[in-house]
């Protein structure tokens, strides 16, 4: 069995809250019905008007994600994994710049030996 997840790692867990905030504001904006073609920046997402509600969804919608630096990453994961009762994991980062979806990615094979 396999189960998937979003994870955005950084290098450290401040970078990656500040990257997963576009994540946070693109789900709004899904919930909304309004579908853009690439999330918004952090910048974007730093100066939104959130609502309480907005804050509310987004507090729900963290509780699926996995962010945080390589070590706190990684120990979520195993967690995850250990709950769910997987071996596999599939994983999806999301982020507004490339770079920084290939750094999550970069991040999760060195700290997975892969």
């Amino acid at each position: 069995m396999n189960a998937c997840v979003i994870v955005v790692c950084a290098e450290t867990d401040e970078e990656a809250e500040r990257l997963a905030t576009s994540i946070d504001l693109r789900s709004l904006f899904l919930e909304q019905g309004k579908f853009g073609a690439a999330p918004p920046s952090p910048e974007e997402a730093a100066s939104y008007p959130y609502t309480e509600w907005d804050r509310m969804r987004i507090r729900a919608n963290r509780s699926r994600m996995l962010v945080g630096g390589p070590d706190k990453v990684k120990a979520a994961m195993l967690g995850f994994a250990e709950s769910y009762g997987t071996e596999e994991l599939i994983v999806m980062t999301i982020a507004h710049e490339f770079a920084a979806r290939l750094r999550s990615y970069e991040l999760l094979a060195e700290i997975f030996e892969l």
